[in-house]
């Protein structure tokens, strides 16, 4: 249930630290985005690799996915900016909140997430990995941080979204690997 997850997060009281900060913005953005927690740990905030608009957020990947190909290489990640009523779960706004924090602590990298404490060292996808763990524990929930993949898509399908929408975002040539890898009943809807 994702509402419970989003629960921990609107219960931090602000000004969120970097460790906060972190683990909301990971979990908003793999939820968000239906990427592998390794193409989410190599996203960089540098102007070559990240545009944010009023309406979206836009990555570039950095390194190659697990399915690129010399044919084929994944599609941008972009994340939509919710409604201003949706800031506390916006993975956009928090994105934000992050990257202002982040610029205050001479980070020598332009990776996104980074481990807490100085030197601030890139995050790989273990690490990532780590900070969705701490959100699903703390919310009281049992399951892999590669969970949200499924979780994500299966909901966006429940929802209505568009096949193709949910295929390109998740990187998918096919319908064969959604449905037989991907879908799982939904537990909750975003919109509730």
């Amino acid at each position: 249930d994702v509402k419970k997850v989003f629960a921990v997060f609107t219960s931090f009281q602000p000004p969120l630290d970097y460790a906060q900060l972190q683990r909301k913005t990971a979990f908003l953005l793999a939820m968000a985005s239906a990427r592998r927690l390794s193409e989410l740990a190599s996203l960089k905030c540098s102007p070559s690799f990240m545009i944010i608009s009023p309406l979206n957020v836009r990555f570039l990947p950095s390194d190659l996915s697990k399915t690129d190909r010399e044919n084929h290489l994944g599609p941008p990640i972009v994340i939509s900016r919710l409604p201003a009523e949706d800031s506390l779960i916006c993975p956009v706004s928090s994105l934000e909140a992050l990257l202002l924090l982040r610029n205050g602590l001479n980070i020598s990298h332009d990776y996104v997430f980074s481990q807490f404490h100085p030197p601030y060292h890139r995050l790989l996808a273990q690490g990532f990995a780590g900070r969705i763990s701490w959100a699903l524990r703390r919310a009281g929930i049992s399951a892999p941080p590669s969970s949200t993949r499924s979780v994500s898509v299966s909901d966006a399908y429940a929802r209505g979204v568009n096949i193709d929408a949910i295929l390109q975002a998740g990187d998918w040539s096919g319908v064969q690997t959604f449905f037989c890898h991907y879908l799982r009943p939904s537990a909750c809807s975003f919109q509730q």
